[in-house]
């Protein structure tokens, strides 16, 4: 009885411990699949699990989420393709109607009764075309950028575009003021110059004349800054927050048919540029008084790293 029972006992020890061990296996493949599934959402749809091991269940729902991922793939890059090509459809077509009533509208050829008219179809033609090339812009920065980004300064920036914006906002009787201190990112020239020019437009757009605006840049706790600040400021009939968001207008309405009111994109554009630099932007808004729009982006190599780990750059291997 008693060896039997010793028998027992040793047959379920060892069955506990084989049991044990074959579900930490599957529990740690398990865990392998989720962390690598992760780490592909946070980096890009060209990576792949991949597991290795005995072809069981789980190996074959690793193998679907690879399947998934390639099928995601291809999707966003034939959105990637036919946004272009509509983009580019969409803008012939206004840039003829543009050229063929532009000059005729500014030698006076239309009779005054077709004037109001074709003016309004001017301004919509152009509104149309900023429409158009907005919307181009905001699906390339929110699309991952696979090539190499280098340090860029946003003081250069800045020092670049603010002889402009000085013409700009004298003829608008607004002052404004630059105080860009020295501050590096990791990224891409002309995305971190359509980021700037869009803060700029936004508070040109927004400020009273008589109003000031004033563009800085700095370092602080190993991240750059670039922030954008006008007093005062048009009536915003939308909540700060969402004018980040697209064909949000401010107190313009979507009719609206001065071309200079803009797309509602502006502030869309600098959110998603900001995000591909491993960033973030952010609106503080005293009513009546004060607008301004911070631009937050890790300052060297922390950028590069961050961006990486958000899938959103890829660095070529070195031949």
């Amino acid at each position: 009885m008693i060896i039997s029972a010793g028998a027992v006992i040793l047959l379920a020890l060892v069955a506990g411990a084989l049991t044990w061990r074959t579900v930490a296996r599957s529990l740690a493949r398990v865990g392998e699949v989720t962390a690598l599934a992760e780490d592909l959402s946070a980096r890009n749809l060209s990576s792949r699990i991949r597991l290795n091991g005995p072809d069981d269940e789980i190996k074959a729902l690793a193998d679907t989420l690879d399947t998934m991922l390639a099928r995601l793939e291809v999707a966003f890059e034939a959105q990637e393709r036919f946004i272009s090509a509509a983009s580019h459809e969409l803008r012939t077509p206004l840039t003829a109607i543009r050229a063929a009533l532009e000059p005729s509208l500014i030698r006076g050829r239309f009779g005054e009764d077709v004037a109001p008219a074709v003016e309004r179809t001017m301004h919509a033609v152009v509104r149309a075309e900023q429409l158009v090339t907005s919307l181009l812009q905001l699906a390339r920065t929110t699309a991952p950028i696979h090539h190499q980004r280098h340090p860029i300064r946003l003081d250069d920036i800045v020092e670049a575009l603010e002889h402009d914006a000085q013409q700009r906002a004298s003829e608008a009787g607004i002052a404004l003021n630059a105080a860009a201190a020295p501050a590096t990112v990791i990224g891409d020239q002309v995305l971190l110059t359509q980021l700037t020019s869009n803060l700029i437009d936004n508070a040109l757009k927004y400020t009273l004349p008589g109003g000031e605006i004033t563009i800085e840049s700095h370092t602080r706790d190993a991240s750059a800054f670039l922030t954008v600040t006008n007093s005062p400021v048009r009536e915003i009939a939308s909540p700060p927050k969402q004018l980040f968001e697209p064909f949000h207008r401010g107190a313009y309405t979507r009719t609206e048919g001065d071309p200079s009111a803009g797309t509602g994109l502006g502030l869309a554009i600098v959110k998603a540029i900001a995000i591909q630099h491993g960033g973030h932007a952010r609106i503080d808004y005293t009513e009546g008084d004060i607008f301004t729009v911070t631009v937050t982006i890790p300052e060297g190599s922390e950028a590069l790293e961050n961006a990486e780990e958000a899938g959103i750059v890829s660095t070529p291997a070195s031949p």
